[in-house]
């Protein structure tokens, strides 16, 4: 089941999709967590009915979802409003990445960007407030998917650590490359953060280590995580850590020289 109501209303409609036996509710409506106050109190209660009665919750203050292997859509994202004349660009690779973000926004760009230069998908999941399923919950799922060979991550906050890392180690045992934005570096990051989903960012120090112990590749915007994934879908992990550049500009190549010396 969906949900886009206000949110005063979103409680009673969880409450009898419950006693219907629905068994997973998406929550688009905004309103809760991340305003503060009472409404914190009503995400509560959401979160409690989850718990309560075992019906498995994505939001709220999400975008929904797009399973692009069963051409199934609860969002209201623009980006997979494909058109019946449109032209679907040729995949350069049969593999397909998941992208998984607390952004929904972002989450589509990503989808969008990697679409038009010929990347494959099968989901994009926004997670939002997380009254209930966590990012980790979602990343937990791509990464036993064996449809999907490496996975987008847009974050602001990891509200289940250990779950998080135990699918971090998972995927690098089955050699699926997991790439993450990390938002909420600084001060002004983080307060941004808590007014979107309510999100404690936490220290990127602290952040940046979990990445470096379980070889998440960390990107620093959208278009690099998107150039990063379809680096990871079409080639071969280097063997080592030299590097050879081919270039038709002798200035590009001292460019790229400055880049990869600097880091290391």
């Amino acid at each position: 089941a969906v949900v886009a109501i206000p949110a005063a209303a979103v409680l009673d409609a969880a409450e009898e999709c419950a006693q219907a036996g629905v068994k997973h509710l998406v929550v688009i409506s905004s309103g809760f967590a991340e305003e503060g106050g009472a409404a914190a109190g009503m995400q509560a209660r959401l979160a409690d009915l989850a718990h309560r009665t075992g019906m498995r919750v994505a939001g709220p203050n999400c975008e929904g979802y797009w399973n692009a292997l069963g051409r199934i859509s609860t969002t209201f994202s623009p980006t997979v409003e494909v058109k019946a004349n449109a032209q679907t660009p040729a995949l350069v690779s049969d593999r397909r990445i998941g992208v998984l973000a607390q952004s929904g926004g972002v989450g589509f760009s990503l989808f969008n960007r990697g679409h038009a230069v010929g990347l494959g998908f099968s989901y994009v999941m926004s997670t939002g407030n997380e009254a209930d399923l966590t990012a980790s919950d979602f990343l937990d799922y791509m990464i036993h998917d064996d449809r999907t060979d490496a996975v987008l991550l847009f974050i602001e906050t990891i509200r289940n650590g250990a779950k998080f890392i135990a699918a971090a180690e998972e995927a690098r045992r089955r050699g699926k490359p997991i790439v993450a934005i990390k938002v909420g570096r600084s001060e002004a990051g983080q307060r941004a953060a808590a007014s979107h989903t309510a999100a404690l960012s936490g220290t990127h120090t602290a952040y940046r280590a979990v990445f470096e112990r379980y070889g998440i590749l960390e990107a620093e915007d959208p278009d690099e995580a998107v150039a990063i994934a379809g680096m990871a879908l079409t080639c071969k992990p280097a063997a080592g850590r030299r590097v050879g550049i081919i270039t038709v500009a002798g200035g590009g190549g001292a460019g790229v020289a400055d880049t990869v010396t600097a880091d290391g």
